[in-house]
């Protein structure tokens, strides 16, 4: 049997240096594809993606009304013609003259306002209009959206509905975006059993896994899951061996922690390296990150809320970076304390809470029991509360700081 060294121990690391050290170190994956517009849903683009047309493409009516001269706004004017969308812009209007335009159309070049169908008088073929008419009014210039060249998306934008509706007016039929990392999945623990077999004393089932396979759903990622691996060093060795042959990242949960059988933090250090172990976090202390050959290695602890939280904190960062996403800090909101938070300094608490808006500010409250093998509390939570690392208890009317669980919580 494999001879592990004992584990040492280390300094608490805050979660912002680790998230500094973590992002720092994973590079985006090398291999680039080009993909057709309509199936690139969700990718992160590798390059940069640049208009080809102005924004507007001419000069056209942002309402419906009547197209004509500024400086004919005092007279009476004859109605020559009408320009609806997609009319072909030939239609020539000489001074006193103008034209019912409908919303998007081109502009007769020589006319310089629209008035509004609601500030116009017309009889026949006559028209009148305010006299305070002013050059520009009501027309969306030709390029004054974007011009030709101007960056659309950015390299490490994922691109989501809103940025297909802008590529596609532009013409733009397929973008270049890096490869979907893959991620292979395992947990570890002798106690833990898959779900739909039976339970024998002492066993429990295995939630972890099926929580990263969740997760991983909604990242930009292909994933390998290699099943539940025994607390047994020779088999975890392998498991992680082969993995790091055949993936760009390892996530694993369970193992990391100072428990005799926690033999994934050891087996990381002889099999590749660790940069960093053991946060000043709670709860996700003992989260682990290296390498193991090619293969970025975040190792999360066997308590299921540690494990989804450091995963959302953590580990979802660093596969984002390696996607070749730009990393998301989290969307942290003012808010008061609406009862006591027990804390002891010296680790980040990330508390459950629940949040409703009392007077016009956010108040959270404590989502009962904190400890991290409750899932109830994180299903019945509205997010967490950051308690910083050098802070004590929390009392009632506090200032506190609430992240709303992210999406990939939800």
């Amino acid at each position: 049997m494999t001879t592990l060294c004992p584990p040492d121990h280390p300094a608490l690391l805050p979660l912002t240096g680790a998230l500094q050290q973590m992002l720092a170190a994973i590079q985006p994956v090398a291999d680039h594809q080009q993909l057709p517009l309509t199936a690139a849903f969700d990718r992160v683009l590798a390059e940069d993606c640049r208009a080809q047309l102005a924004t507007p493409p001419f000069d056209t009516a942002a309402m419906d009304g009547y197209a004509l001269r500024a400086s004919d706004c005092a007279s009476p004017l004859t109605i020559v013609g009408r320009v609806l969308a997609g009319d072909a812009n030939a239609l020539a209007v000489g001074p006193g003259g103008a034209v019912r335009i409908m919303t998007g159309a081109a502009v007769p070049p020589e006319l310089d306002l629209v008035v509004m169908q609601e500030q116009a008088e017309v009889e026949g073929d006559q028209l009148r209009v305010p006299a305070d008419g002013r050059s520009g009014d009501h027309i969306r210039r030709a390029g004054s959206e974007v011009a030709v060249g101007e960056v659309l998306a950015s390299v490490g934008t994922r691109i989501g509905p809103r940025h297909i509706a802008l590529l596609a007016s532009q013409g733009i039929a397929s973008v270049r975006v890096y490869r979907r990392p893959r991620v292979a999945v395992l947990s570890t623990g002798n106690e833990l059993v898959t779900v739909g077999e039976p339970l024998q004393s002492g066993q429990i089932y295995d939630s972890n896994r099926p929580m990263m396979l969740a997760l991983l759903q909604r990242l930009d990622v292909e994933v390998i899951d290699l099943g539940r691996i025994a607390d047994d060093p020779e088999a975890l060795s392998q498991a992680l061996a082969d993995a790091a042959s055949r993936a760009d990242a390892i996530i694993s949960s369970g193992g990391v922690s100072v428990g005799e059988a926690d033999f994934v933090r050891p087996l990381l250090a002889q099999l590749g390296q660790v940069n960093f172990w053991k946060l000043a976090i709670k709860p996700g202390k003992p989260f682990a990150f290296g390498r193991i050959g090619q293969a970025w290695f975040f190792g999360l602890p066997g308590n299921p809320v540690s494990a989804m939280v450091t995963f959302d904190q953590l580990a979802a960062q660093g596969l984002r970076r390696l996607a070749g996403e730009q990393p998301q800090p989290p969307q942290l909101l003012p808010a008061m304390a609406g009862g006591s938070f027990k804390k002891q300094p010296g680790r980040l608490d990330l508390q459950r809470v629940n949040a409703t808006i009392d007077e016009g500010r956010l108040t959270l409250t404590a989502n009962g029991p904190q400890g991290s093998a409750q899932l109830t509390s994180l299903t019945r939570a509205d997010g967490l509360v950051h308690l910083q690392q050098d802070r004590g208890a929390v009392g009632p009317g506090e200032p506190v700081m609430f992240e709303p669980f992210s999406p990939l919580l939800r």
